[in-house]
């Protein structure tokens, strides 16, 4: 009773009444029905999880739906109703935080219930639609068109059964599948579907009615859609209608998602400036009425709203919202998960953080603009910087919270490390643990720490104030490019300018972004030389936009006017934002005219933050190299042999790893001990995926995540002679997450890496002069200068052909 009066009316009293009088059967029933009665009070707590956002009733939920399936006394028909009832729980805590692993679960559990289905059940529908959504959930994260096709036939076959009342949810469930596919394969056919669908669902339900109002929503998608492919004002009109009063009827523990949608449809280009601004206005107003339990959820709400204030040209409101939704990404992807989890948990921001930090900079608000930057990249990384000389210092102070956070930090990584799929996070410690549980135990350990005396700046984010006090030379360049224009903030010890770059756009930087993403696609396709070589074409016209439109402003900016020799150029490092951090930021210039090269040693950094991090002194010189010259369906590298041989007679107690000896467990177990550690090999850059990115070994590739969690002891330099170990995820490229990145995660100071690929003499040739010029200092310090020597000489050898030149980078202090 109190159910179907919640359902009607959304009354918090009733769900509270309702959780109370299923505690209470809990306690009082006899063994015989104690299974059901537990399950009762699991459906209860996830519907409260649903209307509250307290991740807590969720987890309280799935263990009692294990106690209950676990449960001797629990009858077919209940435990059809239980496993179904678990698997949506899983699905919706995996909608929640990411955690693949819990999707996994969803899936085995659906199946199970569909195992223990008997013929002619009347909970079939509701068992069909369950697991559907739990494969409309793996399309989403997958891609793989196989997953749609069964949620698909699942909701068909639920449709097929169902009583006729029960169909038009199921027409809107179709709507939602249909809508779905169109969104991610463009397939015409299926946005048709989805409109169908959902006029079908519409038509049959009526207002208060509580699926109306999804299947409305839906319907309003679709139309939206059908719209931007044919620009039919009728289709906008009836959209935006639809959506209207489906926030008006919403309840507000759900109106968040409506309101996304409410500022999607308004982006519209067939809408008027004016309407615009209303809308920006009126959502501005609801969205902090509405409770916002779901992170993502509220970032994407936020980010639409400021890209419609930017349409509307209301510059304020949109730095406003988008700094909001900036501000959420760290807790988008919470510390509980693996990189793999956490990177694709932020994969939906885009061009977020490049937008919010240049409409910043427009408004003239040039610390706001570096703080955005700072908070909104590199977030996995941030979850992993190193804090060895802080919890050594807490070490002397708090004992125990020192200890405590050293056991979170282990626990942390060893989830972290995998790849987040049931089978492998099942070995990790506190694995059943909701991710947000383990982000809610370091925030609270996190705060005891900043409550010590002296203690509050804890692993907080400095201040761009603070950020500067580190700069001793030389000046670091945050460049990023918007919707607008771009702009760049030259920082120095003393000072922070803006130099406005109007024709910075974030359209001209995927345009040259995608040639480059082009060119390593190609080069792993065998037959396909010729296609690259016209890729490559692409180089000077590059270098010379980037001259003109970043390069060219900043060095003026700096009074880096004049070319000079190598020992008396200043030191630039580089923060990127966007698909920007994929561009030759350093080799910008005309051909046979002004360079970067010839003005400044150009260095890069994901974040400030990250180069503050490694300013320290390394330890002891020992040195690996690891040299793979045959790899499976890859052209031989013979010259890795020689850039290992070389680096063996310049130093012979380098432990060599060569050929058949390069395994990963080999890599692996000598990594913690190689202060500097040289890669001759083929490897791999994910368009899609960076933590699949990864090093081609003898038996494996070595990915990512693991490179990054080796902890190297006394890391000085990783030199990577390599393909486009330099290149982020085109469609994650905020978040810097590239070999390179993991081997300063994995504790080394400076990296040595590749934009795209190189071929295979040219790189040893420049290893070789690479560590000639280094000579035998006890540090890498001069490894930026190093490079820069060695670029400038590679350009006069092929001063005609960028692409092999121009792809080694620096990464480091």
């Amino acid at each position: 009773m109190h159910n179907a009066r919640f359902a009607l009316t959304g009354d918090d009293a009733e769900l509270d009444r309702e959780l109370e009088l299923a505690r209470e059967a809990r306690r009082t029933t006899t063994p015989d029905y104690a299974g059901v009665a537990l399950f009762n009070l699991v459906v209860t707590l996830t519907r409260r999880f649903d209307h509250g956002g307290d991740y807590r009733d969720l987890d309280a939920g799935i263990d009692l739906a294990e106690e209950a399936l676990a449960h001797p006394g629990l009858g077919p028909e209940a435990r059809v109703t239980c496993l179904a009832g678990l698997g949506v729980a899983y699905r919706k805590r995996f909608e929640r935080f990411g955690a693949a692993a819990d999707l996994d679960q969803a899936i085995q559990l659906g199946h199970r219930a569909m195992r223990v289905l008997r013929e002619g059940d009347p909970q079939a529908p509701k068992v069909f639609t369950a697991l559907a959504g739990t494969y409309v959930s793996q399309f989403e994260r997958s891609r793989d068109p196989e997953d749609m096709d069964t949620a698909t036939s699942l909701t068909t076959r639920a449709l097929a059964v169902a009583p006729p009342g029960e169909r038009p949810p199921l027409h809107a469930e179709l709507a939602v599948h249909h809508l779905t596919r169109y969104q991610v394969t463009g397939e015409a056919g299926a946005l048709q579907g989805a409109i169908e669908h959902g006029e079908f669902a519409v038509a049959g339900l009526t207002r208060p009615h509580p699926r109306w109002t999804h299947a409305a929503d839906v319907l309003a998608g679709a139309l939206v859609s059908r719209n931007e492919a044919d620009r039919d004002p009728s289709d906008l009109d009836r959209a935006v209608q639809l959506i209207e009063e489906v926030v008006a009827a919403t309840h507000p523990a759900q109106l968040l998602g409506r309101l996304r949608n409410l500022a999607v449809a308004y982006q519209a280009p067939g809408i008027d400036t004016s309407r615009k601004a209303d809308a920006v206005r009126r959502l501005l107003l609801m969205v902090e009425r509405a409770p916002a339990y779901d992170p993502a959820l509220l970032a994407a709400t936020q980010s639409n709203i400021g890209q419609l204030a930017l349409q509307a040209g209301l510059l304020p409101e949109a730095a406003a919202a988008l700094r909001r939704a900036v501000e959420l990404l760290p807790e988008c992807a919470p510390l509980g998960l693996s990189w793999t989890d956490q990177e694709h948990q932020l994969s939906s921001a885009g061009d977020l953080v490049s937008d919010a930090t240049a409409v910043h900079l427009a408004i003239g608000d040039i610390e706001g603009a570096v703080e955005l930057a700072e908070t909104g990249r590199g977030t996995v990384l941030s979850h992993s910087l190193d804090t060895g000389t802080e919890l050594d210092e807490l070490e002397s102070v708090a004992p125990d919270l020192a200890g405590e956070f050293r056991r979170l930090a282990t626990e942390s990584t060893a989830r972290a490390r995998l790849d987040g799929r049931l089978h492998d996070l099942a070995a990790a410690p506190g694995s059943r643990i909701s991710p947000q549980r383990v982000t809610d135990d370091w925030s609270a350990l996190l705060n005891r720490i900043r409550e010590l005396p002296g203690w509050a700046e804890f692993l907080r984010r400095p201040t761009p104030t603070r950020l500067r006090r580190v700069i001793t030379d030389g000046a670091i360049v945050l460049v990023t490019a918007g919707r607008i224009g771009g702009g760049a903030v030259v920082l120095r010890d003393d000072d922070a300018v803006h130099v406005p770059l109007p024709d910075l756009t974030l359209t001209a930087v995927r345009d040259r972004a995608n040639v480059l993403a082009g060119i390593e696609m190609l080069s792993d396709q065998p037959g396909r030389q010729a296609q690259v070589a016209v890729a490559r074409g692409a180089d000077d016209e590059m270098l010379a936009w980037l001259w003109d439109n970043v390069a060219g402003p900043v060095l003026d900016a700096i009074g880096a006017t004049t070319a000079g020799p190598t020992s008396a150029l200043p030191r630039i490092w580089w923060v990127a934002t966007g698909s920007l951090g994929l561009l030759p930021l350093h080799a910008a210039g005309i051909s046979d005219g002004p360079c970067a090269l010839d003005r400044v040693v150009s260095s890069y950094t994901p974040t400030i933050d990250a180069l503050v991090r490694t300013r320290k002194q390394p330890g002891a010189r020992t040195r690996l190299a690891v040299a793979v010259q045959h790899t499976a369906g890859m052209p031989d590298l013979p010259a890795t042999a020689r850039e290992a041989d070389h680096l063996r007679k310049r130093s012979p107690d380098t432990t060599m790893l060569l050929d058949a000896e390069a395994t990963a467990d080999a890599v692996l177990a000598a990594l913690p001990n190689a202060g500097w550690a040289h890669f001759g090999c083929h490897a791999t850059s994910h368009p899609l995926r960076a933590s699949a990115s990864g090093l081609y070994l003898h038996d494996r590739v070595l990915r990512v995540p693991e490179i990054g969690r080796a902890g190297v002891r006394d890391g000085e330099l990783a030199y990577l002679s390599a393909c486009s170990t330099g290149q982020s995820s085109l469609f994650q490229a905020d978040q810097a997450m590239h070999l390179a990145s993991a081997f300063r995660l994995a504790g080394y100071r400076h990296v040595v890496a590749t934009l795209w690929p190189v071929n295979d003499g040219v790189a040893a040739m420049a290893a070789r002069r690479f560590y000639r010029s280094l000579g035998d200092a006890p540090t890498a310090d001069g490894a930026a200068v190093a490079l820069h020597d060695v670029t400038v000489r590679l350009r006069a050898r092929f001063p005609r052909d960028p692409a092999l030149w121009a792809p080694f980078v620096h990464y480091g202090p």
